[in-house]
């Protein structure tokens, strides 16, 4: 029989607490960018941002987070736009960009993605 003291962990409640704890004694009163590259529905960005908002509220600082996300797929796609705009996101949709991180990426200036997996065409690293 289980502990009753155990509770299930889902990926959401570890996307909530790992990330962060090397960072928690850091947060600034700044702008945060929070990217995912293959972001679905968005649901990792909103869960970041509000976890983000909540170490900076518990330490009296004020942060402003900016949402950064690409995906492929044109169903999840829709949805993670949705979403923005359901949660009161309006500007951040407009960070939500249709297509491939590898052939199409939606943030070529900002270099936000990982160098190591930026791929050419002919399969040799850039």
């Amino acid at each position: 029989m289980l502990d009753a003291t155990l509770r299930l962990v889902t990926l959401s409640s570890l996307w909530q607490i790992l990330p962060f704890i090397p960072i928690q004694d850091k947060i600034q009163s700044t702008t945060y960018r929070i990217y995912d590259g293959a972001c679905g529905t968005g649901g990792m960005l909103t869960v970041g941002e509000s976890c983000i908002q909540n170490l900076a509220e518990h330490r009296g600082k004020k942060v402003s987070i900016n949402l950064f996300g690409q995906e492929n797929f044109d169903e999840t796609y829709a949805i993670a736009c949705a979403d923005m705009l359901l949660k009161g996101e309006g500007t951040q949709v407009n960070n939500i960009f249709f297509g491939s991180t590898i052939s199409n990426d939606g943030f070529p200036k900002d270099e936000i993605n990982d160098p190591r997996f930026i791929i050419d065409y002919d399969g040799n690293p850039e």
